[in-house]
């Protein structure tokens, strides 16, 4: 598994606030293979709450904690929070 420490700009509404802590700016990006040709891709807020289950996932063939990627995997975290609907 891979993880990467990210920081967003305080001003930024795409991304909704932890509903545990209410900050919205520290996350932790995670990427772990889970089959020969897929990755799991999820977002887990800085205090550790992750609001995803096992189908909140992004799903990924090359994984990784890239800027694509976290940029994708942050709409995965609105809608597992309950931000999306």
């Amino acid at each position: 598994m891979t993880s990467k420490r990210f920081n967003l700009p305080k001003n930024v509404d795409a991304v909704k606030p932890c509903p545990k802590c209410w900050q919205k700016t520290q996350f932790v990006a995670k990427s772990r293979q889970v089959c020969e040709d897929g990755c799991e891709v999820w977002i887990v807020c800085i205090c550790g709450h992750d609001p995803h289950g096992p189908l909140d996932r992004m799903e990924s063939v090359m994984g990784g904690c890239d800027e694509d990627n976290i940029r994708m995997a942050l709409d995965c975290w609105n809608d597992a929070s309950g931000h999306n609907e």
